[in-house]
């Protein structure tokens, strides 16, 4: 199974939250297979997982994605992208930790 094939059927959770401003803010988490754990795949892993939550974002009309964390657990990547429809409300959302189970 292809790298794009293994990141599709792996769930994701996407957490909407709205700033004191008013905007709209949603916290993507993806989990995406860890095929090695070389340099070269750990980042090859997370810009597919980062594009996937892209794409979720733009989908939702949320312009501005910015990569929060990439954690690895066992074998699998778990990359959390916090998007916002305006620039500058994902960094107020990024200030604080967050926590979500899928």
């Amino acid at each position: 199974m292809g790298a794009i094939a293994q990141l599709a059927a792996v769930p994701t959770l996407a957490l909407a939250l709205v700033t004191p401003g008013g905007g709209r803010v949603v916290v993507i988490e993806t989990a995406a297979a860890l095929p090695e754990r070389s340099e070269a795949s750990v980042v090859r892993t997370i810009e597919q997982a980062f594009d996937a939550s892209t794409r979720r974002a733009l989908a939702m009309g949320l312009q501005f994605p910015r990569l929060h964390s990439a954690v690895v657990s066992g074998d699998m990547m778990i990359v959390q992208v916090v998007a916002s429809a305006a620039p500058g409300q994902e960094t107020a959302l990024a200030q604080e930790p967050t926590h979500a189970a899928a």
